[in-house]
């Protein structure tokens, strides 16, 4: 991008005080909207009760879901109403320094979005671009399956990319965008030249990775893998979970309450690893299958990271599951699924042991989901609104 004339700027927001990770050359980084947070709850109330942006959802088609979810309402728009003189004023010094409207991309069809959208009044010339990943599309996904201020929203970025064709379709039907302005672009990863090797025979080796939240149902696959396990006294079940969040604490008392009474069970929950730590899992231990039961997924980056390193996964077929698990990358069950329904998918997962078959999840991964993704999103989307030219 440097080479073709363009400069790119990071703005990270809602980032806490989490560290970036070292730039590239060329990429710089403006942290003023992570800077300013709205803290003071009773005035960032008060700004989203009074906001154009909430009245104006007491007339639309959610008016009584707007009302039953009044909070997260006021949030959301509190939100927008932050970002928005920031991100003006960032504008408009981009202008005066340089003389154009740069175009806006965001990676969640979000607030953020929102407020950038709002800002084309101002500079007509703008153009915003968001990613769309799963929790940003899905009505489900918010209490109520309410997603406050999308109605107002919806049609005015300029392209709005899920990282799923189901996200795609589901955007078009639910909120009538027009499809010119809807295009999936997966998400991809780095393939690794190494692969995880499985488990021996008479052992299954487990694992989960994900933050610990209730979408991801981890209590449920606690169960279900206890279930399992006394069902097969003769099979040593291992069962790793990476990853914490608000539930780990209570997820790891159910495992100890369920798993530590079962002799042919081992079990660990190491907590949070970053992507390096995750790969050097896979590289130094045997696995015979990711495993992911979540009620929602977009496209599950963990499915990927698994896929990189020839690992087959067992998972509900939700969101963008059916786009990355097939017959020959590993099992799908339904997302309401039973106990039976559950042991076969793990009894079937050992088909996919063989070295050749993880070699083609390999390739399928490299095929589908490699970081190459990044540069067809980068060469079709960012071009195009740089430019100003139809793809």
């Amino acid at each position: 991008m440097r080479e073709a004339g363009l400069e790119l700027v990071l703005l990270p927001y809602e980032a806490g005080d989490q560290s970036l990770y070292p730039l590239p050359q060329g990429v710089a980084c403006n942290m003023t909207l992570n800077e300013h947070p709205e803290s003071h709850i009773v005035f960032r109330a008060l700004k989203g009760l009074v906001s154009k942006w909430t009245w104006k959802e007491f007339v639309a088609k959610d008016r009584f879901k707007a009302l039953k979810t009044l909070n997260h309402l006021i949030n959301r728009s509190s939100r927008v109403r932050h970002y928005v003189p920031i991100l003006k004023r960032m504008l408009e010094k981009e202008v005066r320094e340089n003389g154009q409207v740069p175009v806006i991309y965001t990676d969640r069809f979000d607030a953020l979005t929102y407020a950038a959208c709002y800002l084309k009044r101002f500079f007509p010339e703008l153009r915003v671009v968001t990613r769309a990943i799963g929790y940003d599309i899905y009505r489900e996904r918010y209490q109520n399956c309410y997603p406050p201020l999308r109605l107002q929203f919806a049609n005015m970025p300029d392209m709005i990319c899920p990282v799923t064709e189901v996200g795609t379709q589901y955007l078009i039907k639910e909120y009538g965008i027009p499809s010119c302005c809807v295009r999936t672009y997966f998400r991809g990863v780095a393939v690794s030249a190494q692969r995880s090797g499985p488990g021996r025979q008479g052992e299954l080796r487990l694992v989960s990775c994900s933050f610990c939240t209730p979408i991801k149902r981890l209590p449920l696959l606690v169960r279900s893998v206890a279930a399992y396990a006394e069902a097969r006294p003769n099979l040593v079940v291992y069962w790793t979970h990476i990853g914490d969040g608000e539930l780990y604490e209570e997820l790891l008392l159910l495992a100890h309450e369920l798993l530590d009474g079962i002799p042919n069970v081992r079990w660990e929950m190491p907590g949070r690893f970053n992507l390096d730590e995750i790969k050097q899992y896979y590289k130094t231990h045997a696995v015979d299958s990711h495993i992911l039961i979540s009620e929602l997924e977009g496209l599950p980056k963990s499915i990927m990271e698994a896929q990189a390193l020839g690992v087959p996964s067992v998972a509900t077929k939700v969101g963008g599951v059916a786009d990355i698990v097939n017959e020959n990358t590993g099992i799908m069950i339904p997302r309401d699924f039973s106990q039976h329904e559950f042991a076969a998918a793990l009894d079937g997962i050992v088909s996919f042991r063989d070295d050749a078959v993880r070699e083609k999840i390999q390739k399928y991964c490299e095929e589908y989901f490699s970081e190459n993704n990044s540069r067809k999103f980068i060469d079709e989307i960012f071009w195009r609104f740089c430019n100003h030219f139809p793809v």
